[in-house]
C-alpha cells in the first residue's frame, strides 16, 4: 500500500467508540450507580450527592426553642430582645431559655394569687 505524505501539523484520524454501560460499579461499596450518573468524574461527588438526597429525604421539621424547653413563652423573641437591648456584651443560648422560664413562672403565680 502506498503511504500518504502527510504534513507535520496533520495527525492521523482517531475514532473512539465507547458504550456506556447500564450501571458502573462502585468500588468501595460494590453497589451500583444509577445510569444518570456514569458520566460523573469521580466517586466523591456521586458519594456527595447521595448525601446530600438523604439529608433532604429525611429532615425533620424545625422545632422552636420554646418547644424544646417546654415553656409557652418566646425564647427566641427574649433572646433577640437581651441581645437587641445592650444589656451585656455577650448573650449565653440559655439566657433566653432561663428568662423565658422565669417570667412564665411569675405569671402563673399571679393568675393563681388573683383568684
Amino acid at each position: 500500500m502506498p503511504q500518504e505524505k502527510r504534513s507535520k501539523k496533520q495527525k492521523a484520524p482517531v475514532t473512539v467508540a465507547v458504550a456506556a454501560p447500564a450501571a458502573v460499579p462502585n468500588k468501595k461499596k460494590n453497589k451500583t450507580l444509577p445510569k444518570k450518573l456514569v458520566g460523573v468524574k469521580s466517586v466523591r461527588s456521586i458519594v456527595s450527592m447521595k448525601k446530600v438526597v438523604e439529608a433532604t429525604q429525611t429532615r425533620k421539621k424545625p422545632e422552636s426553642k420554646s418547644k424544646k424547653a417546654g415553656v409557652t413563652f418566646p425564647i427566641g423573641r427574649i433572646e433577640r430582645y437581651l441581645r437587641q437591648g445592650r444589656y451585656a456584651l455577650r448573650v449565653s443560648s440559655g439566657s433566653g431559655v432561663f428568662m423565658a422560664s422565669v417570667l412564665e413562672y411569675l405569671s402563673a403565680e399571679l393568675l393563681v394569687c388573683s383568684y
